[in-house]
């Protein structure tokens, strides 16, 4: 049994390949809702961070984009890595939202993004990183 069948059992899936698919869908995308509100949640509470993107609560992908006023995007994205947060800085190959939003000079936003295997532990260390950094 793979890794997406064993996740959908434990999840109370189908007894069969596809229930047990579709409950494993389920549970990561429940997950993956839950790690978002409370990353959505943190970047909101922290002074000098600004998100960008679809409201809190309208259903997205767990990825998100933000800035951290006085540092660029690489600063940040070097600061949480050495904290061994792992996230992505620049345009992400969307240069006319970032010109529209006026981040083209600065280096773009900083970007996260959740996976099945991240843990709430781990959205913690980053917020704790950027309060450091904004703080």
């Amino acid at each position: 049994m793979g890794f997406l069948e064993e996740l959908g059992r434990r999840a109370g899936g189908g007894p069969d390949h596809r229930g047990r698919l579709l409950g494993a869908m389920a549970a990561i995308a429940d997950h993956e809702e839950r790690l978002g509100r409370h990353l959505a949640a943190g970047l909101a509470a922290i002074p000098g961070v600004t998100r960008y993107g679809p409201p809190a609560d309208t259903p997205h992908t767990p990825t998100f984009a933000f800035t951290v006023r006085s540092y660029p995007p690489h600063a940040v994205a070097r600061h949480l890595g050495e904290r061994g947060v792992f996230v992505s800085s620049g345009h992400f190959y969307a240069p006319p939202p970032v010109e529209r939003l006026g981040l083209a000079g600065r280096g773009g936003l900083v970007r996260p993004g959740l996976a099945p295997y991240n843990l709430p532990e781990e959205v913690d260390r980053l917020l704790e990183a950027l309060e450091e950094l904004a703080g």
